[in-house]
């Protein structure tokens, strides 16, 4: 299993700050059980703050992960966002847009990666 065919088995969760199983998940939350499904270890973003710490998760992505430039992003790659000034949210890449959990919509989406979301990415990160 991939880590997006892992990521759409969560699709309809809903959102739980610091959630990390099917009963609620956040955005890293859904990163770190998809990546598990599909073999992948991410221990250290496991002990991600329970505060959001911006510094902390890009560095931890920077440590554990290639980094990768925007022009080769490609399905499965993970995405740092930023919706006000630093990056606290991740979503994943898929051939339809991204898969994340994101409050405001309830929980596990999927949509299409479009000029908006786009100007959020801050960061492309491959497994």
């Amino acid at each position: 299993m991939d880590i997006v065919e892992a990521a759409r088995s969560f699709l309809k969760v809903p959102f739980r700050h610091q959630g990390r199983n099917r009963l609620g998940l956040d955005c890293l939350g859904l990163v770190i059980m998809s990546a598990e499904l599909a073999g992948v270890e991410l221990e250290d973003l496991k002990g991600y703050a329970r505060v959001p710490d911006s510094d902390r998760l890009r560095s931890e992505c920077d440590r554990q992960l290639k980094k990768v430039n925007m022009s080769d992003m490609r399905n499965g790659d993970l995405l740092l966002m930023v919706f006000r000034t630093e990056p606290q949210h991740i979503a994943i890449k898929t051939d339809i847009g991204i898969i994340h959990s994101h409050k405001a919509d309830g929980g596990v989406v999927e949509h299409r990666l479009d000029d908006v979301w786009l100007k959020r990415i801050k960061g492309v990160y491959r497994l």
